[in-house]
This record gives structure tokens, sequence and C-alpha cells, in this order.
């Protein structure tokens, strides 16, 4: 059987790491840009610190078997065009892991690379909103009740969200006492590989608004097929 309660501790223990990693970037905005020339290069760099912090960590502390599906992949940071965007995410692990070169950095990355046809596994996003990043603000204020909802409407045929941009959003907002769906009233549906195949849209909210949501998009034919 899992030992379900040291995974709880591996994954606060990963976490928190990263969010140094996070926080660090977040307070060298200006810092990064200069060296990337991007102005979205902090969300860049914190996306595949975080990763790579949270990869190498569950593998040291889980073992190499480990499966981790993430959104993020080394390809880019591979790119010898992007060695700026490498240096400044070596800068960023330093905090919590100073001696990292960048193939253990790369290949830290790339346990995210892990597949869904397990019959368990971990899955990360590692940086939840652009935006929101840059401001200091992540996802989650519906949960916290400083939001009435929020709502992923189809906006074009076929699209499908992906799993790691809401699993563990929508679990902290269903602890937080509000109902996830999609836009039919379906529960997520998380066993069908890195996408979330059989739902469409996503519909997040207290109980008392959700269902007039659901029927609201259902009178407004709110559907790309």
């Amino acid at each position: 059987m899992p030992d379900y309660a040291k995974y709880v501790e591996v994954a606060r223990a990963a976490v928190a790491e990263a969010c140094v990693v996070c926080r660090q970037v977040q307070s060298a905005l200006d810092q990064v840009r200069s060296i990337t020339k991007d102005d979205l290069s902090p969300v860049t760099v914190a996306d595949f610190a975080s990763q790579a912090i949270i990869g190498r960590a569950l593998r040291a502390a889980l073992g190499r078997g480990v499966i981790l599906v993430a959104e993020e992949t080394s390809h880019f940071l591979r790119g010898r065009e992007h060695d700026a965007h490498l240096t400044a995410t070596l800068e960023a692990v330093s905090a919590v892991w100073p001696q990292a070169s960048a193939d253990e950095l790369l290949d830290a990355i790339d346990v995210g690379a892990g597949d869904t046809h397990h019959g368990g596994f971990w899955t990360l996003d590692p940086i939840d909103g652009t935006k929101g990043f840059l401001r200091g603000q992540q996802y989650a204020v519906v949960g916290r009740g400083q939001a009435d909802a929020y709502l992923r409407l189809p906006a074009k045929k076929g699209y499908i969200e992906r799993i790691w941009d809401h699993a563990a959003g929508s679990l902290i907002a269903t602890e937080g006492g509000c109902f996830v769906t999609d836009i039919h009233g379906r529960a997520l549906d998380f066993s069908h590989g890195r996408g979330l195949q059989k739902n469409v849209g996503i519909v997040c909210a207290p109980p008392r608004v959700h269902g007039a949501l659901i029927e609201a998009i259902d009178v407004l034919g709110i559907e790309a097929e």
C-alpha cells in the first residue's frame, strides 16, 4: 500500500524549496530581465527552476523510478540561443541547490517527462499564471473567498485542458468548499493522460453560485464543438 504520509511530507519539502526559488526570482525581476533581455523571462526562469527543484527532490526521496508528468521540458534551455535563460535559471536554483551544474539542472527538469500509463503519478504546473506570478498573485483566490468564480470556457473546437493546469488548483478549491467541474457539471477526470479528455472547460465556484453558472452556460449554449 502506498505510504501517503511519506508522499505528503516529500511533497511539502519539495514545494517549500521551490517557493524559495520562485520568491527569489520575484524579488529580482529586473535583474532577470537584464540577463535575458525578455520581459516575460522571469516566469520562464521560475518555471524551469521550480520544476528542476521539485523533480530533483522527488527523485532523491522516492528513487529514480518516480513518475512526474510536468509542463516543461529542457528543450528550450538546451538551445544555444537561450544560454542567457539557462544562466538565469542556474542562478535561481542556487538558493537551494548551490552546486548545480547545467547538465544536472537540465536532467532534473526532464524528470517531468514521465508518462501517464501508470497506476499513479505526480503532476506539476510549476508556475500557475504569468500575470499572477509577475504581480505576486497566484491561483486559489476562489478557494480563499476572494473571487466569486473561476471559469475557463471553451474558445475553440477540440481544445483540451491540461491536467497540470488544474490538478492542484481544483484540489485546493475543493478543500476550500468550492465545486469544481466542467461546463456540463461533470467532475474533472484526470485518468486519461496529459489532458482532461473527458471534460469541456472548467467551472469553479462556491456551491451557492456553481449551479447557477452551469445553468447559464447551458442556456447560452457555450461549447466550441
